[in-house]
């Protein structure tokens, strides 16, 4: 599901795997985005924490009049922010590897926020850790 920096279609899903319908993919797809949303409500960060904003490419829908109907639209939205967040913890001398650094990443928590103003960070922040 996160393999690529856009994700996976359900329809790429399906070319990956080998299988013949297209449905059930979808359906597969659809789970997972669900348990990796609620997970999140499961755990805070904690220990060191490395923290930074992110913007993303992103759709959101928009209401449309076109010969008395209104229609909604999926329109680009190219200013996505959001705040990432994530949990650094240090390796043991003894697991390290040559040449890799002396930490490994936790826990992430990404969030969407309307501005990056300093009051809706730091009350992201509070919710993170």
């Amino acid at each position: 599901m996160s393999l690529t920096k856009k994700g996976f279609s359900a329809l790429e899903m399906q070319r990956l795997i080998g299988h013949k319908r297209y449905e059930p993919i979808w359906l597969l797809m659809q789970k997972i985005r669900m348990s990796m949303g609620s997970r999140d409500d499961r755990y805070s960060l904690d220990g060191y924490i490395e923290m930074d904003e992110g913007f993303f490419e992103g759709h959101r829908k928009k209401e449309t009049v076109e010969e008395g109907l209104n229609k909604p639209v999926k329109e680009l939205d190219r200013q996505v922010k959001a705040i990432v967040a994530i949990s650094v913890n240090k390796v043991d001398v003894a697991n390290q590897k040559v040449n890799r650094p002396a930490t490994k990443a936790g826990f992430v928590k990404m969030s969407v926020v309307s501005s990056l103003s300093k009051d809706e960070v730091s009350c992201e922040a509070e919710k993170m850790i």
